[in-house]
């Protein structure tokens, strides 16, 4: 198992029928079903190398399924920008387009699909001296990270986040005098699914 598919549902084996999950309400929207589909905020923690699959900053005591908002809360506290081995955090503007999917083709025309790749293309509009330097880095080392994203309305990433390849980093300047500089960071990962989420319970445009 990948260290992304902690959490992927439980599936039928040996050639059994897949059963049906139970469904919620698809009919009554309510801003908690309703979900803008923008990532504000990204965040960024390291590998603990003495842990192979876990951050260095994961959210503790937390329980796939449950309300996790306290503990979300108290991991948020702990975010700092400038304190080493700490999570940091990009305000921005964030989509995640539908995954490439790797398809083989076996006897009798069956086709299994045996890897999803993931992509989550990041801009930031604000760039300060930092920030600058630290996206310089990020292009230029590339890397692995753990990442948690967030919408409006959730928190992507469970507990220990998204380990995540760092593919790309740009800075474009095509927009003449009608636009600004930006940053577009391109991040890529291995899931058999998307992340599961959690109520957002805090501020989204805070850094």
């Amino acid at each position: 198992m990948g260290f992304n598919d902690e959490y992927s549902p439980t599936c039928a084996t040996d050639c059994d029928d897949q059963l049906l999950a139970p469904v919620g309400n698809t009919h009554c929207p309510t801003d908690a079903t309703v979900e803008l589909a923008q990532i504000n905020v990204l965040h960024f923690d390291e590998k603990d190398t003495s842990t192979p699959g876990s951050p260095k900053n994961p959210i503790l005591t937390y329980t796939a399924g449950g309300d996790n908002s306290t503990v979300i809360t108290t991991w948020r506290g702990t975010h700092d920008n400038t304190t080493a081995s700490k999570i940091r955090t990009y305000v921005g503007t964030g989509e995640k387009p539908e995954p490439n999917e790797t398809e083989v083709e076996l006897h009798k025309g069956i086709k299994y699909t045996i890897g999803s790749r993931h992509v989550l293309v990041y801009t930031i509009n604000v760039i300060d001296a930092a920030t600058y330097t630290a996206l310089r880095t990020m292009q230029g080392c590339k890397g692995q990270y753990h990442i948690w994203y967030a919408t409006d309305t959730y928190l992507y990433g469970a507990d220990k986040g998204i380990l995540v390849d760092v593919e790309k980093v740009v800075f474009p300047k095509s927009g003449g005098r009608t636009d600004i500089s930006k940053c577009i960071v391109t991040l890529a990962w291995n899931a058999k699914t998307d992340p599961i989420r959690d109520v957002l319970p805090y501020d989204v445009v805070t850094a």
